[in-house]
């Protein structure tokens, strides 16, 4: 059929997605919505090929070195074993409120030079040799930081951007400001972990440690342990 020059829609673009509107209910356009963030997540597993390493064991603690939270040490491990050939350097991404670099140390290699990405700092370590696929690293990362965490309730965040065997999460409080009440929770799947009296334990120091452990953490999902204290 053809259309002459003269054709002219019966209603404007705002109209038909106004009669659009008017059919569709909030609680469809809702779904829609949490279905595409559901895909969005959920595809990058299938789409995206292998990263070059896999971690078989990831351990955060965060040591709050005084009653105030101004000065905190992060303490990163993370033993990988490496799916390609030619791998001569890691990312090691760092976040957080305050200044999250105010010191930086990593074992093995040496730090390659610093990039802000939006929040984020990444920072390369590279290794003294080049590694190939099959070998076992493990890396060590020591940070300090200022201002972080000054508030009554505060967080630990541990990101999977890997297939991981085991993450622990570790938060030391300093004697004299112990944690009242702790809980982990995912930022995108699952609900929160209230943790009780088997996670906390008091070292000899008069420091109060909460700990938690996930087996098979989810890819892509980011934990984050949260205190009162």
């Amino acid at each position: 059929m053809a259309i002459s020059d003269n054709f002219k829609p019966k209603l404007s673009i705002p109209k038909l997605l106004l009669s659009l509107a008017r059919h569709i209910s909030p609680d469809s356009v809702l779904f829609a919505f949490e279905l595409l963030d559901f895909l969005s997540r959920i595809l990058p597993r299938f789409l995206k090929p292998p990263g070059p390493y896999e971690v078989l064991d990831y351990d955060v603690t965060l040591d709050l070195r005084d009653k105030t939270g101004k000065r905190a040490d992060y303490i990163k491990r993370k033993k990988v074993r490496i799916l390609q050939d030619h791998i001569r350097a890691i990312d090691d991404h760092a976040w957080g409120d305050g200044n999250p670099v105010a010191r930086y140390e990593a074992k093995p290699g040496a730090l390659g030079p610093r990039n802000e990405l939006g929040s984020r700092y990444i920072t390369p370590i590279v290794f003294q040799r080049e590694h190939k696929k099959g070998d076992v690293v493990t890396l060590a990362v020591r940070r300090q930081f200022l201002d972080g965490f000054t508030g009554q309730r505060e967080w630990l965040e541990a990101e999977v951007s890997h297939p991981t065997k085991r993450l622990r999460l570790h938060v030391i409080f300093p004697m004299g400001r112990h944690c009242k009440w702790a809980r982990v929770q995912g930022h995108y799947y699952g609900q929160p972990v209230v943790l009780d009296k088997r996670h906390f334990s008091l070292l000899p120091s008069g420091q109060q440690r909460v700990s938690y452990e996930l087996k098979k953490p989810r890819l892509y999902e980011t934990y984050s342990l949260q205190w009162a204290w």
